[in-house]
């Protein structure tokens, strides 16, 4: 199951970093903005990933597991990430990345926290009513857009991808929140606590 979570994940651009994560060094704070030295890190990370093919590897410390009863996985989406993951695909197409193409990956994350998530529900039209806040020091955010995947069987329920977008603005690049996934009719909720100062 964890591995259709990253195969789903993957489907809305997750591929390959624990190898990875240990070459650039631990992180202590999301990075906004990214300076040419964090670009070619990005970069650099990607292209080395391109030959490991490792997709859980390279999102591990950019995802985590939800809480509760609820079963799912969240990936938060950083500049950094995004950069990386775009990269990685260049070079396992044995193409150098485009200084457009670099751009327009880092733009996709810029100014917004965005999330793709993974979750398992009961009927194969509940992601149609999903919906996404992130609750951070007593405020909650509403996203400012989404998008829910069509759900597909599996193990006795439905899996289904999403994508969530935040504004990052007035949020600590330190701090912790937590991402909550929410059934418009209540009874569904998916917990997932995100420690912003162990990603980058």
């Amino acid at each position: 199951m964890e591995n259709r979570w990253f195969g789903a994940v993957g489907a809305v651009t997750v591929l390959a970093l624990l190898s990875t994560w240990m070459l650039a060094g631990p992180a202590h704070a999301i990075w906004v903005d990214l300076t040419p030295e964090q670009k070619d890190r990005a970069q650099k990370i990607g292209g080395f990933n391109a030959s490991m093919g490792s997709v859980e590897k390279l999102v591990q410390p950019w995802m985590v597991q939800a809480e509760g009863e609820h079963k799912g996985a969240a990936i938060l989406m950083t500049e950094f990430l995004s950069l990386a993951f775009a990269a990685m695909d260049a070079a396992r197409n044995f193409a150098a990345l485009q200084p457009w193409e670099a751009e327009d990956a880092i733009g996709r994350a810029r100014g917004k926290l965005v999330f793709s998530v993974t979750t398992i529900g009961p009927t194969d039209g509940y992601a149609d009513g999903l919906r996404g806040w992130v609750e951070v020091g007593g405020k909650r955010i509403q996203n400012t857009h989404w998008q829910n995947g069509k759900p597909e069987a599996q193990d006795g329920g439905f899996i289904a991808d999403s994508t969530f977008w935040f504004p990052i603005q007035g949020i600590d690049p330190n701090a912790q929140i937590t991402l909550h996934v929410v059934h418009d009719n209540g009874k569904l909720e998916w917990r997932f606590p995100v420690d912003l100062s162990k990603m980058r």
